[in-house]
């Protein structure tokens, strides 16, 4: 108990020391987010168990991330559709984990034992509600299994399972192609946000190119 009040009392300095910034506050009342000055996050209890601060500990060390390496500026400039912005939230989560992980070594493990936790406890989605939630969670499932070698291998079967449906495999292997392409590389808000876009693309002339193949079948039935 003792412990964890000491925790909870260092984290607001701690966050300061990692940012490079004065000021950053710890707000604790979740969901956890940021707005780039002040880390909003889930209570930590005094009774916390080993789990739930290991779970606090990385969602804190997930904001301190994107206040290191996210443009808020233009986060807030383009203002997204719901998908464009799930979509680009994954990656911009990948992107700065990645980021922070190079920086601190220390933060790359606590991040990894926090997703895992976070998957171990079911309190992930599966991709299983609709199109845009299987490609939003196939996405992000990916970057934290591929580039940042966290243990999510159930959310990125489930998802891609879901999103063969919609894309079928080869279409899910071309999204893979273009991941692996882009995603270990990225560096920037900006960039994130261009690999948004050439995803959807990607999504939209699949879906074409499906429905054209459906037209072309009919046409042939017909003759």
């Amino acid at each position: 108990m003792k412990k964890v009040t000491s925790l909870r009392n260092s984290l607001p300095a701690v966050v300061n020391a990692i940012t490079g910034s004065r000021g950053i506050k710890i707000v604790w009342q979740g969901p956890p987010r940021t707005d780039g000055n002040t880390i909003y996050s889930d209570p930590l209890p005094v009774d916390a168990d080993e789990e739930t601060v290991k779970v606090i500990v990385g969602d804190i060390d997930h904001e301190s991330s994107h206040i290191l390496f996210s443009d808020f500026e233009l986060l807030d400039k383009k203002q997204p559709n719901p998908l464009k912005k799930g979509l680009w939230n994954a990656f911009e989560d990948t992107v700065c984990e990645r980021l922070m992980g190079d920086k601190y070594v220390g933060c790359q493990e606590t991040l990894a034992e926090s997703a895992e936790i976070t998957l171990k406890q079911g309190h992930v989605r599966d991709g299983t509600e609709g199109p845009s939630d299987a490609l939003m969670t196939f996405c992000d499932a990916w970057g934290r299994k591929n580039v940042l070698a966290q243990g999510v291998d159930p959310i990125l079967e489930s998802s891609r399972k879901e999103l063969e449906k919609y894309l079928d495999k080869k279409g899910v292997r071309r999204l893979e192609s273009l991941l692996s392409t882009e995603l270990f590389s990225a560096s920037s808000t900006e960039e994130t946000f261009k690999l948004t876009e050439k995803v959807l693309k990607l999504i939209k002339d699949i879906n074409d190119e499906q429905e054209e193949e459906k037209k072309q079948k009919q046409q042939g039935g017909k003759n």
